[in-house]
């Protein structure tokens, strides 16, 4: 039998047991995890006894150590020494797992940490079918991808395109995984939630003996924790004073307005989907658009509802006090700002571009985007030393609708059927897990040269 090695987490392992179930008699199926005692490989525990090993962590094992400290929000946060310790020692526990359990497939979660990622560049080094199915904004839709790239996977018919067409032409949509707007009690519940983490997880740590667990570590007051940080956040709704009416009445007297919808970061989409790392420096990247924002151009800057609350209030300062800067509600729909501006500035891959495209804005991608490959729809800057050059790219695109259609029609043909959730799957929701796994593996264990093209 060939290996299939999964990876799960405490909190996926009820979709994750799903596919020992459908599978277990055709391969032999293997469990992997970054918690410690939580699957069948030991990866932890073997990545403690390779630190024991002063003399390898030494070594250079031929790795972009720099990418890889770059993309993860826990070791970017480290000493040089111990970032590139739990690099070289986890990367010899990846090694050996795979030689000794002669593992031939590999399923991941999202990519969101160094483990994931040194899975990913072993498998490719040896020639290993790899997938990180994540789920689409597009509602009841898996993408198959790895780095967030596009894989053709499925021939959608005209139907099928059109029924999507309407979804993302109507006014209301969103993707399904938006929270709304959490309140000042929300907020509180969540401040109060993460400091009893923090004791929660440094017990757990002792408890487990790992210092070093990704999971245990990112949370306050570690700098890249998606975190509520501070108690001055329950009155962060007072900073996005702008409404529709206010910006309305601002765009009349600029040349062009620009739409920046904020990315959820830290997150996969930032850090591990773009191609140069160096955009997961969210901040940095940020600072840079505004220093090259001309006089004569408004920029309309809107939150992301799953951040709402979860940034260092300061982190606001970048939009503040500057005439062509508005930071609007939370709470004003991505539609009625669609309204206003011609022209959006996104990160990536980022829903709301793909939306754009569809109702006929002009999308500018810092990073390149998925859903542009094969296609030519939008506007992409790939390397971050071009972007200072941004405003050069608000020239208008016309796309018309033929384009539209192929532009979807190539989103669709990187999706299979079925909602990729996940997280603690409730027994109500096996069912459409099972048929949404079944699709999945249809692609990845039949047609894996397809995978690797």
């Amino acid at each position: 039998m060939d290996t299939l090695l999964v990876f799960t987490r405490p909190f996926t392992n009820s979709f994750m047991k799903l596919i020992k179930e459908l599978y277990q008699d055709k391969y032999h199926l293997l469990y992997i995890s970054d918690f410690k005692y939580r699957d069948d490989v030991s990866l932890i525990k073997r990545q403690y006894h390779n630190l024991e090993n002063d003399e390898s962590l030494k070594k250079n094992l031929g790795l972009d150590y720099t990418n890889v400290q770059r993309r993860c929000r826990y070791l970017r946060y480290l000493d040089e020494q111990t970032s590139r310790k739990l690099i070289n020692s986890a990367w010899l526990s990846i090694r050996d797992i795979f030689v000794e359990h002669k593992v031939k497939f590999f399923i991941g979660l999202p990519m969101d940490n160094y483990y994931l990622d040194l899975i990913n560049i072993y498998c490719n080094e040896n020639q290993i079918h790899n997938i990180y199915p994540v789920q689409s904004f597009l509602p009841e839709k898996t993408r198959i991808t790895t780095r967030g790239e596009h894989i053709k996977v499925s021939d959608p018919t005209e139907e099928e395109v059109q029924k999507y067409m309407g979804i993302l032409l109507n006014k209301k949509f969103r993707p399904t995984w938006l929270s709304d707007r959490r309140n000042k009690t929300k907020l509180l519940k969540l401040y109060l939630r993460e400091r009893g983490k923090k004791v929660l997880f440094e017990t757990m740590k002792m408890l487990k003996r790992d210092k070093f667990s990704f999971h245990y570590n990112c949370i306050y007051p570690m700098p890249g924790a998606i975190t509520v940080k501070s108690i001055k956040l329950l009155g962060v709704k007072e900073i996005f004073s702008t409404t529709k009416e206010q910006v309305s009445d601002l765009v009349g007297k600029y040349r062009a307005a620009v739409f920046l919808p904020l990315q959820f970061s830290p997150e996969s989409s930032l850090d591990y989907n773009i191609a140069d790392s160096r955009f997961s420096q969210y901040k940095e990247l940020l600072s840079t658009v505004i220093a090259n924002l001309p006089d004569d151009v408004l920029l309309i800057v809107k939150e992301h509802p799953d951040m709402y609350g979860y940034r260092e209030i300061e982190f606001y300062d970048l939009f503040l006090n500057r005439h062509n800067i508005a930071l609007v509600d939370v709470d004003i729909p991505v539609q009625e700002i669609f309204e206003l501006c011609p022209f959006l500035l996104v990160t990536g891959g980022a829903s709301t571009g793909a939306e754009a495209v569809i109702k006929g804005k002009t999308v500018i991608s810092l990073g390149g985007a998925f859903y542009n490959e094969n296609v030519s729809c939008i506007h992409e800057i790939k390397n971050f030393d071009d972007v200072p050059k941004w405003p050069t790219y608000l020239t208008v695109i016309n796309n018309t609708e033929q384009d539209k259609y192929l532009f979807l029609k190539n989103i669709l043909s990187n999706c299979v059927d079925g909602p990729y959730d996940f997280v603690r799957t409730p027994e109500s929701k096996h069912e459409i897990a099972r048929k949404n796994i079944v699709n999945i593996m249809e692609y990845f264990l039949n047609k894996p040269k397809a995978i690797l093209e």
